[in-house]
């Protein structure tokens, strides 16, 4: 089984479309790599976006779980760590 997760947008009151990734930790390394992209609208706003866990995917048979959200990080953690290195 694979994560399903979304950003939210908190400004626009809206979620990007869902990924899937192995865990919260993968999907966190993803975030963190589109927030180090300058040029990317949410690294411009980190503040502004979170990262959520909204199910499971079952890869074998196409189902989806659905499960509680999560939040699992938002953009200015990440924000503020990479101004700390």
């Amino acid at each position: 089984m694979l994560e399903l997760f979304t950003i939210n947008d908190s400004k626009a009151n809206t979620h990007l479309p869902p990924f899937t990734s192995e865990n919260s930790g993968s999907a966190t390394r993803q975030f963190e790599q589109i927030l180090s992209n300058p040029n990317h609208l949410l690294a411009k706003y980190p503040e502004d976006f979170t990262l959520i866990r909204i199910g499971k995917f079952n890869q074998e048979s196409g189902a989806i779980e659905h499960t509680d959200h999560m939040t699992v990080c938002n953009g200015a953690q990440f924000k503020k760590e990479t101004e700390e290195a």
